[in-house]
């Protein structure tokens, strides 16, 4: 017995019957699933801490020097591709880092200052939402201003926070 275009089929192939294959499968389904051999080099130790830096402070400066860094090359991207706000992303990533690394003596002084970093964000999707509409995008720029209105006011809000906390000190 042949299959389509006279190539034999599979039961003459591999002399399997039906019911064989439907044996085959329905003892697959109720066997246990198979043992894994543990190996010298595979250890099964506790998961780690997920968080790099316990103390929320250092956390907090690490996000803003990275933050700082990517602006710094954000301002490096605007001069290579010719645009004049590259001194604008270069100044304020010189201030973000500044904040970022004196934040703590700052913060004694200053209790406002993390509303800081949302100000320059802010400021500087500004900038970007002005450069898109420069261009003739539509609906990019308006995200921008949205993400400006956002961040200025999270920057009231954590300037407002700052400031009762220092008070409540």
């Amino acid at each position: 017995m042949t299959g389509q275009n006279g190539l034999p089929s599979l039961n003459q192939m591999f002399h399997i019957s039906t019911s064989t294959l439907i044996s085959i499968s329905l003892n697959y389904h109720r066997a246990s699933p198979p043992k894994i051999p543990n190996f010298p080099y595979i250890t099964t130790s506790p998961q780690p801490n997920p968080m790099l830096f316990k103390n929320r402070e250092k956390r907090k400066r690490v996000a803003h020097i990275g933050a700082g860094v990517v602006i710094l090359i954000h301002a490096y991207e605007k001069y290579e591709s010719g645009h004049n706000s590259y001194i604008l992303f270069g100044i304020a990533a010189i201030i973000f880092l500044t904040v970022a690394i004196l934040h703590p003596t700052i913060e004694k002084k200053a209790p406002w200052i993390d509303g800081i970093f949302f100000i320059i964000e802010g400021i500087l999707s500004l900038v970007v939402a002005y450069e898109f509409f420069h261009v003739g995008k539509k609906a990019l720029p308006i995200t921008y201003l949205f993400l400006a209105c956002f961040q200025f006011f999270m920057a009231f809000k954590k300037s407002k926070k700052g400031i009762e906390h220092h008070n409540a000190m």
